[in-house]
């Protein structure tokens, strides 16, 4: 059974948990240096979970089992230095006063750690976020199973932090470690998908067949297309100072709504472009990122797949279709990306749509994710559904005021509830 959450964990004992492929310091990962550098570094590249529990969470035992697991996996309260990463304690819980924004604001990572773990005064809800070079979302839903005392998460070894081996073990078909169980967690196999294959959509633009995409001639195509006529973006608040910070939404999704990644994917598309139709702003070419979830290792090891699109396009049947195809490479060299900071605005995308899918986390009502919100429009729409809880849908944006962001959110649930789209 699930540890009592409000029962301690002492790290220490014969019962202690040992190291899990855990470091003294190693050098930083290529992708996660490409995110350091990536040119657009108005976004704060920190994804967001926001739990809320029908039993208060005891501060201590929360703390005792985040040690536990630092000593299992050393990302987690590392520092990064000259490209290296040394390992360090876990962070000290803060206190969580609602101030989702603040918490959220640009790791310093030479000074802190990549994660941040804040609990509100009654123990019922905590939020934890990280910097997305070391952790991506399916981590904080595996770090949140910890600190709420999860047979699965704390005790025993059950995950690594080392993505390459994550990645190998994946492509092989085997688990991310040697005895670790498959998440209670996982999503939907729709929403997880990594190899398995799909005919290109010509409907899409810059979709590729895999041959095609083998030889890097579709990609590079969709690449120079980009360059020439970029996506376009989301219309923003008028008025809205520099520097305000993202503006965070969420709504719990109606019953009866698909929740799958292509069908928010979808609602999203088809909000927009009402919300730009009454901004004047056109909404012709569009260019959606999807995150792809891999192995429930606590690192970051997520891909991404890019959709564009044009006006009228099938939006649900080119997400599935992306979602089949495989990875893309690894992140290019740093330097390459700094060169092209002056144009890179134009090969970013419209909308980032992440869905963490279900997920079991013992003792929550539910859950709101936020990925993190960068590029062209820096808007990012997630979607999570709590075993025995909640569906919530969220948006964050950089570039809206609240209400908006509120009102955008609603324009797409709307949507989502009454599959007001091209569902062919």
């Amino acid at each position: 059974m699930p540890a009592d959450p409000a029962q301690p964990v002492e790290p220490t004992g014969p019962t202690a948990p040992q190291p899990a492929s855990n470091w003294t310091t190693r050098e930083a990962r290529p992708a996660e240096l490409a995110i350091l550098a990536h040119p657009d570094q108005r976004s704060t590249w920190a994804p967001a979970l926001l739990a809320r529990l029908r039993q208060p969470l005891d501060r201590r035992a929360a703390q005792s089992r985040l040690d536990i697991l630092a000593v299992q996996h050393s990302i987690i309260g590392a520092r990064l230095s000259g490209g290296r990463w040394t390992v360090h304690p876990a962070p000290p819980i803060s206190d969580f006063d609602g101030n989702l924004a603040a918490l959220c604001g640009r790791f310093d990572l030479e000074r802190a750690a990549p994660l941040r773990v804040a609990l509100s005064a009654d123990g019922l809800e905590f939020a934890l976020v990280s910097h997305h070079a070391a952790l991506d979302g399916r981590a904080l839903v595996t770090i949140a199973r910890a600190l709420l005392g999860a047979d699965a998460a704390v005790g025993r070894v059950v995950r690594v932090d080392d993505p390459a081996s994550a990645e190998e073990a994946a492509s092989a078909g085997a688990p991310a470690s040697a005895g670790a169980p498959a998440s209670a967690g996982a999503p939907a196999s729709a929403e997880r998908v990594t190899d398995r294959r799909v005919a290109a959509d010509p409907a899409v633009e810059g979709s590729a067949s895999r041959d095609e995409a083998d030889h890097g001639s579709g990609a590079r195509r969709a690449v120079l297309r980009r360059l020439v006529q970029p996506a376009d973006r989301v219309a923003p608040s008028v008025g809205l100072a520099q520097g305000a910070g993202d503006a965070f939404s969420a709504s719990e999704v109606a019953e009866g709504s698909r929740l799958r990644v292509a069908a928010v994917a979808a609602a999203a598309v088809a909000a927009v472009g009402e919300w730009n139709a009454s901004r004047d702003a056109p909404w012709r070419r569009i260019g959606l990122t999807i995150p792809v979830g891999g192995p429930d290792v606590i690192g970051n090891v997520s891909t991404h797949r890019r959709v564009d699109l044009t006006l009228g396009a099938d939006v649900e049947a080119a997400v599935s279709a992306a979602l089949g195809t495989a990875a893309p490479p690894d992140a290019g060299n740093p330097l390459v990306a700094r060169l092209l900071a002056p144009v890179v605005d134009r090969f970013s995308d419209s909308l980032l749509v992440s869905n963490l899918g279900r997920i079991s986390l013992p003792g929550a009502e539910s859950v709101d994710f936020y990925p993190q919100a960068r590029g062209r429009s820096a808007i990012a729409i997630g979607a999570a559904t709590v075993d025995g809880g909640a569906r919530r849908l969220t948006l964050r944006a950089r570039d809206l005021a609240d209400d908006d962001a509120r009102q955008l959110l609603d324009l797409v649930a709307d949507h989502l509830s009454r599959g007001r789209f091209e569902d062919r």
